[in-house]
């Protein structure tokens, strides 16, 4: 992320206002919004007193143009970076807007002005590709309404904050950059909102001379850590339980995400026995593990104090396989629907608290160590429990 600080004069007054960018080449190109480097006063473009470009601890006043173009709002220019021997910086690559679909989930990073000078990163909507401008009007239509003059942008489903500008728009499934945040626009007819617009990376990509990659879901690794659960009806407090998942698919319909994928659980897990006169119990069963298949819906919620939550709820199906301590063993199938609220931290890392609500039914029991009277349960013989659970993971 590149740090810009427009400073100019309007009707007398000095302004400073921050703005994003995004550096493309390690050799100092960086793309950002025209209208930052040429800002507006009354309607009018003004000459700035000064461009701050910071890119980590560097900052720059002077800069050299490769490219840019007002009408579609963007620009791409050269600063003198020097890194260190051996340092290699952390580059995005551009991703084919042409695969955006309407309502998919987007995420944008920029320098809102109430973080004074910090970067973030918020969940937008994409609403209709292509927007249809009216140039004459400076409004936009819905492709549904027609008119105007044909142009193309990623339209976002809502306006953003002025220091997003010339921030990178990514398609989080595959981590790519498929725009630069744009402009503000006012709908020409009633009943819409105004939005902000994205100038697509297919202009950056040839302003600069890159790459411009299918959009394709990237696969997903997460690794979790229960520290504690509680399970009814025993209400035993397990010691900790370790989930592995890999999700090969998310599908993204603004701020809702369906994602398939496995997971194996390993921990310490009670195991359920028939008591004399029917009742099922539960007993400390030892270690097992469970390999499950699983369907999340989410739900992401705006950025809250520099945390993401996210409220998930699924369906999980499988089996598990758990040992008595007394040296027999249990082989169930497991349905089970979990209810998360997740809240990502920064770099993948979060916290979770979680209710899950599990069906098992005996498929193979064999069992040494039930309390006085007790009993395995029949095969085909469901129990079901609800566990709470808190842990922390990480998602890469």
């Amino acid at each position: 992320m590149v740090h810009f600080l427009t400073t100019f004069s309007c009707d007398g007054a000095t302004k400073k206002e921050p703005a994003s960018g995004v550096l493309l080449v390690a050799d100092g190109r960086i793309a950002t919004a025209y209208h930052v480097l040429h800002p507006l006063c009354g309607g009018e473009r003004v000459a700035p007193a000064e461009v701050k470009i910071t890119i980590a601890t560097e900052s720059f006043v002077a800069f050299d143009t490769v490219a840019e173009d007002e009408a579609l709002d963007f620009a791409v220019i050269q600063v003198p970076l020097r890194l260190p021997e051996g340092e290699t910086p952390q580059l995005p690559e551009l991703g084919d807007p042409a695969g955006l679909t309407p309502r998919m989930s987007l995420t944008i990073s920029g320098f809102p002005p109430s973080l004074r000078g910090h970067a973030t990163t918020q969940p937008v909507g994409a609403g209709i590709y292509p927007t249809l401008l009216d140039a004459t009007r400076d409004c936009f239509y819905a492709v549904e309404s027609g008119g105007g003059e044909p142009k193309t942008w990623i339209s976002l489903e809502r306006e953003v904050a002025g220091g997003y500008s010339g921030g990178p728009v990514v398609e989080p499934g595959s981590d790519l950059v498929v725009g630069l945040v744009s402009r503000s626009i006012e709908p020409c007819t009633s009943g819409q909102s105004k939005r902000s617009l994205a100038t697509p990376a297919r202009l950056l990509a040839r302003a600069a001379d890159l790459t411009l990659h299918p959009l394709r879901p990237r696969s997903r690794w997460l690794l979790a850590l229960t520290a504690l659960t509680a399970r009814s009806p025993a209400f035993s407090y397990n010691q900790g339980e370790l989930r592995l998942g890999w999700v090969p698919r998310a599908i993204d319909f603004g701020h809702l995400r369906f994602r398939l994928g496995w997971l194996v659980r390993y921990g310490s897990l009670p195991i359920q026995y028939r008591a004399p006169g029917g009742k099922v119990l539960e007993v400390d069963g030892g270690k097992g593990g469970a390999g499950l298949f699983e369907l999340m819906l989410e739900l992401r919620a705006p950025r809250l104090l520099s945390l993401e939550p996210t409220l998930s709820l699924g369906a999980q199906a499988g089996f598990s396989l758990h040992a008595d301590p007394h040296g027999g063993a249990a082989f169930d199938g497991v349905a089970a629907v979990p209810l998360r609220l997740r809240a990502v931290i920064a770099g993948g890392f979060f916290v979770e608290t979680s209710a899950l609500f599990s069906s098992g039914n005996a498929l193979d029991y064999s069992y040494n160590g039930f309390p006085s009277g007790g009993s395995p349960l029949d095969r085909g013989q469901s129990a079901y429990n609800i566990s709470l659970s808190a842990g922390a993971g990480l998602e890469f």
